[in-house]
């Protein structure tokens, strides 16, 4: 028999957050935690109405998180991988280039 789990409002507007913001510090690369890791007080304060800035303008985050991961490129902060890997959770799949400096490039394009 299947187990049926229904989540909260909370959790369902912290998941659409994560994923238009998948990143709390790009620049060293650390993951939004789960759901399950926050404390009940933080837990509460998803529990709204309104969505999470992040899920209400997914193309201007989008823009500024790959504004912000060329920049941690450009100054050396992060490696040709560990940009494309940002950059995937950002939903850029492909950009053709073998420098992290053109990675930069590439992404500041398509952040404006």
């Amino acid at each position: 028999m299947m187990k049926i789990t229904t989540k909260t409002r909370g959790q369902l507007n912290y998941e659409a957050d994560v994923k238009a913001w998948p990143y709390y510090n790009i620049g060293r690369m650390i993951p939004r935690v789960e759901w399950s890791d926050l404390s009940p007080a933080v837990q509460a304060n998803w529990d709204s109405e309104e969505p999470g800035w992040h899920a209400a303008n997914p193309e201007k985050c989008k823009a500024k998180g790959l504004s912000i991961l060329a920049y941690n490129l450009e100054c050396g902060n992060l490696t040709l991988e560990e940009g494309r890997e940002v950059a995937a959770a950002f939903g850029v799949l492909s950009v053709d280039t073998d420098t992290a400096e053109g990675l930069a490039s590439a992404l500041r394009w398509l952040a404006a």
